[in-house]
Formats: C-alpha cells, sequence, structure tokens
C-alpha cells in the first residue's frame, strides 16, 4: 500500500497535489485534436470536515473548465452559500512521482480567503479512498491508499 508522509504545520496536514482535466474531458479534447491544458500544482490541507475537496478558481481559469453545476454548503462561518462545482483529476505527489491518481473528481470553487492563500481542501469525498493518521505528538501524518 502505498503512503505518504509529512510534517504537520501550522497549517495542518499538507500535501502537494496536481488538479488536471478529467479523464472525460481529456478523451473528448484528444478526439477533437484540441490542446490539453497542463496540470495545476498546489499544496491542499487534509481537511476531514469537509465532505468535498475544494481548490481557488486560479485553478479552473488556469484549465480553462467550465461549472457542471452548484453544491449548498454549510459551514461554521458560512451559512447555506452556494459553490461551482468543477470536474478534475487529481494526483498526490510525494517527492518527484505521482503517489496515486484519481480520475474523476468533482470539486468545489473555494471562497477567497477560505482557505490559506494558494492552498486547496482535500475532503472526505477524496479521503474515502484513503487511510489518514494524524500523528500528534510526532507532527507527522501519513496518508495510505
Amino acid at each position: 500500500m502505498p503512503l505518504i508522509t509529512g510534517p504537520i504545520t501550522q497549517h495542518g496536514a499538507v500535501l502537494t497535489v496536481e488538479i488536471g482535466l478529467s479523464k472525460g474531458q481529456v478523451s473528448y479534447l484528444r478526439r477533437m485534436g484540441a490542446t490539453i491544458p497542463s496540470s495545476v500544482s498546489m499544496t491542499a490541507q487534509i481537511d476531514t470536515g469537509s465532505f468535498v475537496t475544494g481548490f481557488p478558481n486560479s485553478v479552473f481559469k488556469a484549465l480553462c473548465i467550465e461549472r457542471i453545476g452548484t453544491i449548498l454548503i454549510s459551514t461554521p462561518s458560512t451559512k447555506n452559500h452556494r459553490c461551482n462545482q468543477y470536474p478534475v483529476s487529481l494526483s498526490f505527489v510525494s517527492g518527484l512521482r505521482r503517489a496515486a491518481y484519481f480520475p474523476s473528481v468533482v470539486v468545489v470553487e473555494t471562497e477567497e480567503g477560505s482557505v490559506d492563500e494558494g492552498q486547496g481542501i482535500l475532503g472526505r469525498d477524496v479521503l474515502k479512498s484513503c487511510i489518514f493518521q494524524y500523528h500528534g505528538p510526532e507532527e507527522q501524518f501519513t496518508l495510505a491508499f
């Protein structure tokens, strides 16, 4: 079972992810002979309190993808607001290699300022495929998949 380990920082358990077009989008663009945008790399905070994975709008602009819908979200600081949803692929990066690949995930657009600048959130929709261990005394986390 592949593992990623990392330090618990002031921002929590954070890892590098690559966000790209979903498997279906890539297939469509290849059939059309169109250019496939490069994936976007950023850090993401593991958030077991979030039921969805989310990234800032800049990711979706860089990938030139349109929203596919909206979802109603309620958090302790923001009550009942709609978030745009986008289909993407998601990879966990460990060192110089792709450690895990999720070909089709529907994620949400995070509000400005809802996450530390330049970060995304990995929610339970993705984490349900993983084993997450938070080793507080050692200030380390482990993610197995």
